[in-house]
């Protein structure tokens, strides 16, 4: 009985000694892995920011400046809607916004004047309570800046004019 015992401490002594040796040589392999995963990545990160910082230099400074400068026109033409919708943006934080309806409401027209904050590449736009609700149903409105010459309403696309 006592060398079944002494045979089966050995063995699982050197099972245990080698589960250690294993999970060290694991952990290394692991952390050099991830280090080199980093590494890969770090190296794309900025081949990817060098490709973007090339084309998109101008959208960066308007975020960090807060403000957007200009007019952008969008010009909705579908079987059941057509009108145009001009939005001049100033740098004190207002815009003006200018909207022509052909269809379905012929002869809709307005324009309004409002304030707006750009949050992240989020404008927001904020309408006076006071206004023409048949023209400007809503109180707020978001356009995404996708690049400096072109946002986004309600997935259609505004260009600067």
């Amino acid at each position: 009985m006592n060398k079944s015992l002494t045979v089966f401490t050995v063995l699982l002594a050197g099972y245990l000694a080698y589960g250690a040796f294993t999970d060290n040589k694991n952990e290394e392999i692991t952390k050099q892995s991830e280090q080199a995963q980093v590494n890969s990545n770090s190296d794309l990160n900025s081949d990817l920011n060098s490709d973007l910082n090339s084309e998109t230099i101008d959208e960066v400074e308007l975020y960090a400046e807060q403000f957007i400068e200009g007019t952008f026109v969008l010009t909705i033409n579908t079987d059941t809607a057509e009108s145009t919708q001009h939005f001049t943006f100033y740098k004190d934080g207002n815009f003006t916004l200018t909207r022509e309806m052909v269809r379905p409401f012929a002869g809709l027209r307005g324009e309004i004047s409002g304030s707006y904050t750009i949050e992240n590449n989020d404008i927001k736009l904020v309408f006076p309570q006071e206004r023409d609700k048949k023209a400007f149903p809503v109180d707020t409105a978001k356009l995404e800046i996708k690049t400096n010459d072109e946002l986004v309403y309600n997935k259609l696309s505004v260009y600067r004019s």
